[in-house]
């Protein structure tokens, strides 16, 4: 009898959905980051301890990073490395904007500004959506493919009983 998380993280919608979700968010957070590199810059900088050749090295590559994840996940090509690579760098943003944010800076995340659903004005907020996203990523990071699809794919016929014909 599988478990609820079992049943959760081998559910087909997962492996659908999820994967165009994530290329969507990382093609639109690399296309606001392209759209306006000085004020990515300048939130980069927000975080106060980041020096000014790190944070420009940081402002050009992480737009192409966002955008290379945002079409390999929506090819849904080597979707475990995408999500892997994605869940160490949010992991790492998070990371690092908490320093800074519990060390008193006013700190501008850099993400998609959604006027009422977005800011980009680290709080609260900032922390629970990267949780949920976190834990979205986790989910098709330990996601499978359904029990039968798993044993079918390795060529091995679906446990069926034989009879014998034994006279």
């Amino acid at each position: 009898m599988l478990t609820f998380c079992q049943l959760i993280v081998n559910h087909r919608l997962i492996s659908q959905l999820l994967p165009a979700f994530f290329g969507t968010m990382f093609l639109l957070s690399a296309l606001f980051k392209f759209i306006d590199i000085d004020a990515f810059l300048v939130s980069i900088l927000s975080y106060g301890w980041i020096p000014h050749l790190l944070a420009t090295a940081i402002a050009f590559i992480v737009p192409w990073i966002e955008l290379a994840l945002g079409v390999l996940f929506l090819l849904r090509w080597q979707l475990q490395r995408m999500t892997a690579i994605a869940l160490l760098m949010l992991t790492v943003f998070t990371f690092i904007t908490a320093v800074s944010y519990f060390s008193g800076e006013n700190v501008k995340c850099g993400c998609i500004p959604i006027p009422g659903l977005i800011s980009t004005t680290v709080g609260a907020g900032y922390f629970i959506r990267n949780l949920i996203l976190l834990a979205m990523l986790a989910l098709l990071f330990f996601h499978r493919k359904p029990l039968i699809q798993q044993s079918l794919s390795r060529g091995s016929q679906p446990n069926v009983m034989k009879s014998s014909s034994a006279i």
